[in-house]
């Protein structure tokens, strides 16, 4: 069949796939596990998607370059500490790789090895913490080594102020 006799619908189930927006980690997230799972929104025509990690921009230092039909990857090889690292996606068809997502940044930490959670049962801890936060955590390095972190976890009730 020529190009000219195709449908429309024919020619759209040809086309490549549309650009995938990414969903997690977010743009410049510290403290990310070295192990973490990215994870992206479903675009159309893609049948499979090509996820990398490079420890640049240019994404010439690969440290993975996967495929798979899943929005989202484990990644199964612990990712260097206190490291940026950079990750895209695309869909893929046969008609082949859709354009990239815009690229993202992310820094891996180090496993937690403390974990303090502030919350109403000890009110003499004050914090400010923007209304905008909900179960948020905030990594610390702790005790002088470069692999050793100090998790402090807020829960959703230290501001849930009265109105």
């Amino acid at each position: 069949m020529s190009e000219i006799q195709k449908t429309d619908a024919e020619r759209i189930a040809l086309a490549p796939p549309s650009q995938v927006g990414l969903l997690a980690p977010a743009q410049g997230a510290i403290g990310v596990l070295t192990t973490p799972t990215l994870s992206w929104q479903p675009t159309d025509r893609a049948t499979t998607y090509q996820v990398v990690v490079s420890r640049n921009s240019a994404f010439t230092d690969l440290v993975l370059n996967q495929d798979g039909s899943s929005t989202s990857v484990a990644v199964s090889v612990a990712l260097a500490e206190n490291t940026q690292h950079w990750w895209r996606v695309r869909g893929t068809n046969a008609a082949g790789p859709g354009p990239w997502s815009d690229s993202r940044t992310f820094s891996a930490a180090a496993p937690v090895t403390h974990v303090i959670t502030i919350g109403r049962t000890n009110p003499a801890i004050g914090l400010d913490v923007p209304a905008n936060v909900h179960n948020g955590r905030l990594m610390v390095p702790f005790g002088g080594s470069p692999s050793a972190y100090l998790m402090l976890q807020l829960t959703s009730e230290l501001w849930a102020r009265p109105k």
